[in-house]
């Protein structure tokens, strides 16, 4: 299938691509040849689904695969195998939810699992035990919602996710709770849409959110608001996937009409 998802270059050199539904695909630069892996109904060592939405080469070079209903698979090199974590509704340290959106590595090498419907999941390696954050209703100290798209750990250790339809979380380091930002409609400083699908930081530290439907938000840590770039600041859809910054701090933005370029210095 030409509907890609994620891509990822391993250390080896080695380019991985998840797709919709045509499984994980790896190329072998040198040899020129492409190696795919498919889902095998009753085979426990394949991979768990076709749908590949994110991939991860976390520090010791391990593949992770997150998958939109198969779980959370792990490639072992050696064997070829994918051995794979599911939610069990018997086990409530088993994975949230089997349909995921996001896997992400921090700087203390702790794994972080965004799922989409079961919130923000960590996992511990070693006993393969999962942590919940889940959304709750009246409580603010919550996680934003449990349909997260992606996460971000910025240079403070502040751990941002991206939900789809509660806006952004923040966890600050050594807190529990939860900090959330969402859209105001009285107030063109906060963040301009709900759907987060993108969270960048610049190298100068500024911290950057992709909406689908609100374009991008420059977020401002004084006092913690947003200013916005629309479509009707030349961005080409207000739909964001994607933010990229160049070697010269330029911003490139993939959107549904096509890719943008915006220069914060003069912008």
């Amino acid at each position: 299938p030409d509907f890609v998802w994620g891509c990822l270059e391993a250390a080896d050199g080695g380019l991985w691509v998840g797709t919709d539904s045509g499984g994980l695909n790896r190329f072998d630069r040198g040899a020129g040849r492409w190696r795919h892996f498919r889902s095998r109904p009753g085979d426990p060592d394949a991979l768990s689904h076709d749908t590949v939405r994110a991939l991860l080469a976390d520090r010791n070079g391990t593949i992770w695969v997150a998958t939109n209903g198969g779980g959370l698979g792990r490639f072992d090199r050696r064997s070829e195998k994918f051995p794979t974590s599911r939610h069990d509704p018997s086990d409530p340290a088993s994975l949230a939810h089997d349909e995921l959106r996001a896997v992400y590595q921090d700087r203390s090498g702790a794994l972080w699992i965004g799922t989409f419907g079961g919130g923000l999941d960590l996992l511990d390696p070693r006993t393969g035990r999962f942590t919940h954050h889940r959304h709750h209703p009246g409580d603010p100290s919550s996680i934003a919602n449990d349909f997260i798209r992606m996460m971000l750990e910025d240079r403070s250790g502040a751990l941002w996710v991206g939900t789809q339809g509660g806006g952004v979380s923040r966890l600050d380091p050594g807190r529990k709770a939860f900090t959330s930002f969402r859209n105001d409609p009285d107030d063109p400083s906060s963040l301009s849409n709900n759907h987060v699908f993108a969270i960048h930081e610049a190298a100068d530290g500024t911290l950057w959110f992709g909406t689908f439907g609100g374009g991008i938000n420059r977020f401002d840590p004084k006092d913690e608001t947003f200013r916005r770039y629309t479509s009707r600041d030349g961005l080409a859809s207000d739909a964001v996937y994607a933010i990229l910054e160049d070697e010269k701090g330029r911003l490139w933005i993939s959107t549904t009409r096509g890719l943008s370029r915006l220069d914060p210095r003069s912008g």
